[in-house]
């Protein structure tokens, strides 16, 4: 197996694991909504794991790198809080406008690195400085 989907699948499944943890503290009793979310964030995760995979191998720096996981966890937040948003109203703006969309992308990015983006940044990170042999070109 070649070495971009070994990184596709390591970062998907911890994708996967960390979202599903952190819905599983969301979950309330026969509460449906954060099953929902879990599978809407998952299909954006997708494409953007796809796509990271060729920017990272364009330096060896691990700076440059983490800055590049940071930068792909805000503008996962960002979509998946358009997305959550799509017909709901916003603070003061109708629901369905583009511009409560915006907003809920800004707070969910805001928000979502708060509460638990942040963490799953550093495991995503370390595991990926761990596993460098193995998922990045030389």
């Amino acid at each position: 197996m070649n070495k971009r989907l070994k990184f596709f699948f390591v970062n998907l499944g911890l994708v996967v694991l960390l979202t599903f943890l952190l819905f599983q503290f969301m979950n309330g009793i026969d509460n449906e909504y954060p099953t929902k979310m879990f599978g809407i964030s998952i299909l954006i995760s997708i494409p953007i794991i796809y796509f990271q995979y060729p920017i990272l191998n364009l330096k060896k720096n691990w700076i440059y790198k983490s800055l590049i996981f940071y930068l792909s966890m805000a503008i996962f937040l960002f979509i998946f809080g358009i997305v959550m948003a799509w017909d709901e109203k916003v603070g003061n703006n109708d629901a369905g406008t583009w511009l409560a969309r915006f907003d809920s992308g800004l707070r969910m990015n805001l928000y979502g690195q708060i509460f638990g983006g942040f963490f799953a940044f550093i495991v995503i990170s370390l595991t990926n400085f761990g596993f460098k042999n193995q998922l990045f070109e030389k």
